[in-house]
């Protein structure tokens, strides 16, 4: 990606698997949570339907699925179910994503955390437990503050407004297909990441170049050496 031409402000976040390992963690409960519920999702079809989606929008693919598979709804607690299962998991097993801490004490940009997570209080616990809270301010967004979460744009646009830059001055980094989306309808300069230690980097690489990123980072010191690299052009 050439970098002279970027006039970056902000860097915007997202939290899940690029920030914080937990997409690993979400899977493996997930998983077995669906096989015993029988619903028979394969990884690559997970990958597909899950990451980077709300919540809201998971509880419908499994309502929908559920459907499908044994011809009546859902049990009415699978809300509560999953929600429990996940919150355990990333309670005992939560860490940052390698080299972010280092990433955030250099960094002198603005910078934000926008989620697809529902709630600000479970994203900020989330960021907490991983020791990543701090570095963020009051930029913390979940998607409860807007109307749509991603693919749409609006939760980039919201959280570009707070910190007061410029949407084309911002830049996004996305692991999932579903948020480059998001960020390239808010007009922001997108990157992928595909550090999440889940993911194979060259498949998930084509996945999120293909969605509109205009690079993919195999992990997060590759994206500090470039940003440093962004600000060194931005003050010569």
């Amino acid at each position: 990606m050439m970098i002279e031409n970027l006039k970056i402000d902000a860097i915007i976040f997202d939290c899940d698997g690029v920030l914080i390992d937990s997409e690993a963690l979400l899977e493996k409960v997930d998983l077995a949570y669906f096989d015993k519920l029988g619903l028979g999702f394969s990884k690559d079809e997970y990958h597909d339907k899950f990451t980077g989606s709300t919540y809201a929008d998971n509880l419908r693919v499994i309502a929908e699925r559920h459907m499908e598979v044994h011809g009546h709804p859902v049990h009415d607690t699978v809300a509560e179910d999953l929600t429990k299962l996940r919150t355990e998991m990333l309670e005992n097993e939560l860490k940052a994503i390698e080299g972010a801490v280092e990433f955030l004490e250099i960094l002198s940009l603005k910078k934000a955390v926008a989620s697809n997570t529902t709630q600000n209080e479970w994203l900020e616990r989330k960021l907490e437990r991983a020791g990543l809270r701090h570095y963020f301010d009051i930029h913390v967004y979940a998607a409860e503050n807007v109307a749509r979460g991603k693919p749409h744009p609006d939760l980039y646009l919201f959280a570009a407004e707070k910190l007061g830059v410029e949407p084309e001055n911002c830049m996004v980094i996305e692991d999932s297909a579903r948020g480059v989306e998001a960020g390239v309808a808010a007009g922001m300069t997108v990157v992928g990441f595909s550090g999440s230690s889940h993911l194979n980097h060259s498949e998930h690489e084509k996945k999120l170049l293909a969605g509109g990123a205009q690079h993919v980072f195999e992990n997060m010191n590759d994206f500090s050496a470039f940003v440093q690299d962004l600000m060194a052009d931005k003050a010569a």
